[in-house]
């Protein structure tokens, strides 16, 4: 009974340290939710995702205009290169804006990207339905 008792505490002491040890070599936390809360946080990281592959798409567009010698407006010297293409993704995220708000159509706002961002920028297209579907 006693010997048992404690070999089931010792094991389950050693399970915990190796959660414990798991959950601290990847520096994460565990949450506990239900399906709701697991969806919720899917579509968040996918509208993370779909957001910074917009600001990546800007800065491209940004050193392609550059690289060709044609340029929107002329930047400071000494500009960051984390502030490349800076008016571009401002100037999306006011259509993606306009597109939640109502004042602008799925169409417009597709050519819009595309004229902006590049043929790549379809991925950005499902925005809206996304933001739909986590304030649902």
């Amino acid at each position: 009974g006693a010997e048992g008792s404690q070999k089931e505490r010792e094991g389950s002491e050693k399970a915990q340290e190796k959660r414990e040890g798991l959950q601290k070599e990847e520096g994460g936390e565990v949450l506990y939710g239900n399906l709701k809360l697991y969806v919720f946080f899917r579509l968040y990281q996918k509208l993370y995702e779909r957001l910074a592959k917009a600001k990546e798409l800007a800065g491209e567009v940004e050193k392609r205009q550059e690289s060709d010698g044609g340029r929107r407006e002329p930047k400071e010297a000494g500009a960051k290169e984390e502030e490349q293409g800076a008016k571009t993704y401002r100037d999306f995220m006011e259509m993606l804006s306009n597109l939640v708000k109502g004042s602008m159509d799925a169409s417009d706002f597709e050519d819009g990207c595309r004229a902006r961002l590049g043929t790549s920028a379809f991925e950005l297209f499902t925005l809206e339905w996304l933001l739909e579907q986590m304030l649902a």
